[in-house]
């Protein structure tokens, strides 16, 4: 099991980040696309995004030739991508997206049970990719992602 169940509501309560990110959603709206073949893991994100408010807007795709074409449509502020996906994988994903210099401006938050060492034998990542192993929790990704947010916040 690459994710972790949630409980959206406790965590809900304890998050105080729309009230941090309310400036950020009044300037401008960041995008988010989340590239996950887990259906029930895709519904958990969105509920735990949810306590960000209006400040994002949350997509998703199941494979990595799908996040392609999303992200071909409306680049992504931020990227949360599982490596292990059907069809074209997350590194696939990753290294087309920087032969293409599309990645430069993305936040990528990369989910994996990969060590490090097996990561390099598949050619590695990209620099600008930080490594979240699995399991993770939906509102451990709501939570970085609102981080990025408030930080995004305080450089504008």
């Amino acid at each position: 099991m690459l994710f972790r169940s949630s409980h959206t509501a406790a965590f809900s309560q304890q998050l105080e980040i729309p009230a941090a990110i309310d400036g950020v959603a009044k300037q401008t709206c960041p995008h988010q696309l989340i590239v996950a073949d887990d259906q029930r893991w895709q519904e958990q994100c969105r509920d735990a995004m949810a306590v960000l408010g209006p400040a994002i807007d949350v997509r998703f795709a199941e494979t990595g030739y799908l996040a392609l074409l999303q992200i071909g449509q409306k680049s992504p502020d931020v990227l949360i991508t599982n490596l292990e996906l059907p069809g074209l994988d997350g590194i696939a994903m990753l290294r087309t997206l920087e032969r293409c210099e599309s990645i430069a401006a993305l936040r990528v938050l990369v989910i994996t049970d990969l060590t490090d060492s097996e990561l390099m034998r598949k050619g590695g990542l990209p620099s600008c990719a930080e490594v979240v192993r699995s399991p993770v929790s939906a509102e451990s990704m709501a939570l970085r992602v609102g981080r990025f947010l408030v930080g995004q916040r305080a450089t504008v």
